[in-house]
């Protein structure tokens, strides 16, 4: 993380088998000239070694170069370490790419602009307060949008539908008291539309960063989610056949960079989805990855042969299941840092910064058990009375017209040549017209509580190397025989 105070300062993070997260230490690579690959995978190496390497999992980051190359190397010395890419990484740049585009931007900015004068003019908001109590709408009114949580642009765009009816109503008794910009905006009927349109591919979104917030999400649950937003873009009208193209070729680049078979696989292990939809083409590369976890995880030859056990299924499930998709901790930590040090306070040494957010990070993560022992003697009224003077402290520091960044961002305006016809790259893997992809149609899901028991990994150098394509086909040989 880069300081504006010119310190270079990296977080090791640590989240267990139970989902609690930990701040393990943090870095100064200030004095350090070139942040490299090389670099930081000797870094890690040396964390690892230290924390023991028969006790970690994976390695997840974002999909930086130097990051990359890092996981290259702690993997290469330690392969039953899986490297996996932050799924919240790449649900965050496929929700920017496509709402950088002009068709999001011009919707957003009228959005905008008819959300700020119904919730900044009280007559207006009297007006439309009425009409919905009167249309008996739920859900109340108008929701808010915050530019550093793109989830609630889905409520903010989705409650502008919702309260089309409503503001109809004010249009024709206050038509006169409503400016005219705000008149223009409401009586076309192409802004609802395309609100709907913005919404539906907004929806798998929120719900995707609900998940990935959970800390009982497993790798099963994000690539589902991640297909529910391409299955969106599918179903998408071709009312407007150049967002939806270019939604698919911005899908398409990331999923490319992220996609890996071994979200397949913890898709096809999940009791709950059982491989549902997954195309059968897929089985071959299913089983090769189960073969080659098993094979880094220490198992020998005879064992691999042998993982159609029960038990041995289980044991590469509860592996999986045990490793969390995102780094959205240390993003966590770096705005805890930057609270602590840039806005606070400037002369900090970096090991009291580091000692702050430890204590910071453990309290917020075992708050159940350790607030019952906070102001034992604090009455009910007074504890609420300081929790609003927090809140009050924090929010004047907060910026306000969250809409505003529209007008700086990069506007994505590509030329498409729609001569051509565009496809979803994820078809290849799965079924997209499967109803367990289906936002709207998919059955309520009972919850499954995976037991996440970390399993024993067997660190033995000498152990004899085989074939796992070779060893596959005989599987099948002998299966067909």
């Amino acid at each position: 993380m880069d300081q504006p105070t010119g310190q270079s300062i990296y977080d090791y993070c640590l989240i267990t088998e139970d989902r609690k997260e930990y701040l393990w230490c943090s870095k100064d690579y200030s004095n350090v000239p070139h942040h490299t690959g090389a670099f930081l995978g000797d870094e890690i190496i040396k964390i690892v070694d230290n924390i023991g390497p028969e006790r970690l999992a994976a390695v997840v980051s974002d999909n930086a170069p130097d990051a990359r190359v890092a996981q290259i190397i702690l993997c290469a010395k330690y392969p039953h370490i899986l490297n996996i890419r932050c799924m919240a990484h790449c649900i965050n740049l496929i929700t920017k790419d496509l709402c950088k585009h002009s068709f999001v931007v011009d919707t957003i900015r009228k959005v905008g602009i008819v959300h700020q004068y119904f919730t900044m003019s009280h007559a207006p908001y009297q007006f439309l307060k009425d009409s919905v109590k009167i249309l008996q709408i739920k859900g109340e009114g108008l929701k808010s949008y915050t530019k550093t949580r793109w989830s609630t642009m889905w409520d903010c765009v989705s409650s502008i539908v919702r309260l089309e009816l409503a503001f109809a109503r004010v249009l024709s008794e206050h038509e006169n008291d409503i400016k005219n910009r705000v008149k223009d905006i409401l009586h076309d009927r192409n802004f609802y539309e395309n609100c709907r349109i913005i919404a539906s591919i907004l929806h798998p979104l929120k719900v995707t960063v609900g998940c990935l917030e959970s800390r009982t999400s497993t790798l099963a649950d994000c690539y589902v989610h991640l297909l529910l937003l391409a299955s969106a873009i599918y179903r998408m009208s071709n009312q407007n056949i150049q967002f939806k193209n270019h939604c698919i070729i911005k899908f398409n680049e990331r999923f490319h960079e992220f996609s890996d078979d071994l979200f397949l696989l913890a898709f096809f292990l999940h009791p709950h989805y059982h491989g549902n939809g997954i195309n059968p083409n897929q089985f071959h590369n299913i089983t090769l990855k189960a073969a080659q976890i098993w094979k880094d995880m220490g198992h020998n030859q005879n064992s691999s042969q042998n993982s159609k056990k029960e038990w041995e299924l289980q044991a590469l499930a509860l592996r999986l299941f045990a490793v969390s998709s995102y780094s959205a901790f240390c993003e966590r930590s770096f705005s805890v840092l930057e609270w602590f040090y840039s806005q606070r306070r400037t002369k900090l040494a970096a090991n009291r910064v580091e000692g702050m957010c430890k204590l910071h990070t453990y309290y917020i993560t075992n708050a159940k058990r350790e607030l019952p022992y906070y102001a034992i003697d604090t009455s009910e009224n007074s504890m609420r009375e300081k929790m609003i003077n927090t809140i009050v402290e924090i929010s004047d520091e907060l910026e306000v017209n969250d809409f505003d960044f529209l007008y700086n961002e990069n506007i994505i305006d590509m030329v498409i040549d729609m001569s051509q016809s565009y496809d979803l790259d994820v078809t290849l893997n799965i079924d997209i017209e499967s109803q367990i992809f289906n936002m709207e149609r998919r059955e309520p899901e009972n919850e499954v509580t995976v037991d996440q028991n970390r399993q024993t990994v067997v660190l033995a150098p000498e152990r004899k190397d085989f074939d796992i394509e070779a060893l596959i086909a005989k599987e099948i040989d002998d299966n067909e025989n």
